[in-house]
């Protein structure tokens, strides 16, 4: 993450974050450096441990759709 470089042009930035401790270090880390950056950080947060297990226990839909559900609205119909 710490060589991760962010557009300029970017307003918004969802991060898909884990539900573990790894998880909330890394949301930690991108989100503060979004934030120095003038970029509003929003998590994208699973319901289970991360997105893959989503994806396994409800299939592609579902997790879309819960994904969908947590953008802001200005996006949610992009």
């Amino acid at each position: 993450l710490g060589l991760l470089q962010l557009p300029t042009a970017v307003q918004r930035l969802y991060i898909a974050r884990d539900n573990d401790p790894a998880g909330h270090s890394a949301w930690s880390a991108l989100s503060t450096k979004a934030l120095t950056h003038g970029i509003a950080p929003y998590p994208l947060i699973p319901q289970r441990n991360d997105w893959n297990d989503d994806l396994l226990a409800y299939g592609p839909a579902p997790a879309y759709a819960l994904a969908k559900a947590q953008l802001q609205p200005i996006d949610q119909d992009s």
